[in-house]
């Protein structure tokens, strides 16, 4: 046997350092494509069926992956529901979220009341949307953080009371509001209109609900 390793030696010490070679070069693309794959992909797609496609790539409906910095078609398909399409932007060293809910088509209205879990996927994916459409709003208009403000005072038994509030309501699509002046004591719209205003809102640029409580509760003294 060592006769034949020391005849040999030649070719066996050539196939190893081939070998080593091999996997030095294969370690070094696998390090150089997971640097080129800088970007962590999520996906969150329901119904759990659907078909995901980014670019020219299929994935699961549910995952995560490392894809490289880019612009990529989106496509997420289904049998028996509606096809969504969309464009994702895939940024060096950050993380992207790809979130669709697919609706059902006709003559399958009933899928989600009939499959929990997917149900469960879709409120979370529409919490999601609201609260992102929401902080979107903020950044237009500052002031729905700060709302709701309420105003207190104190009445001779020293017990807090509610003066006013000024809160906010939301449209159907989450892209406008309503700020809503609620009196409690009576008389406190302008001195509302002037916290607003001490706060940098330009009124004109808001519509305004005063909801008068004052003649519904009865709340003491207010001096």
């Amino acid at each position: 046997m060592q006769d034949l390793i020391y005849k040999h030696r030649k070719k066996i010490i050539v196939a190893v350092a081939v070998a080593v070679i091999l996997v030095l070069v294969i370690s070094a693309y696998n390090i150089i494509m997971n640097a080129r794959r800088s970007v962590t992909m999520n996906i969150t797609v329901t119904p759990s069926i659907a078909e995901v496609k980014i670019g020219d790539k299929k994935y699961s409906s549910i995952g995560e992956y490392k894809i490289e910095p880019g612009e990529y078609a989106v496509e997420a398909s289904a049998e028996g529901f509606v096809t969504k399409t969309g464009t994702l932007v895939a940024v060096e060293n950050e993380t992207v979220n790809v979130m669709m809910y697919l609706e059902p088509a006709e003559g399958n209205e009933n899928w989600y009341s009939e499959h929990p879990e997917d149900a469960l996927v879709l409120g979370d994916i529409k919490s999601d949307y609201a609260r992102e459409d929401f902080l979107r709003l903020a950044e237009e208009k500052p002031i729905l953080m700060e709302l709701p403000i309420e105003i207190d005072y104190y009445t001779r038994d020293y017990a807090k009371r509610v003066k006013y509030t000024i809160s906010y309501v939301l449209n159907e699509d989450i892209t406008d509001f309503v700020i809503t002046i609620t009196d409690y004591t009576g008389g406190n719209y302008e001195d509302a209109l002037t916290k607003l205003t001490a706060r940098g809102v330009d009124l004109s640029d808001y519509s305004i609900q005063y909801i008068d409580e004052s003649t519904d509760l009865d709340w003491g003294y207010a001096g």
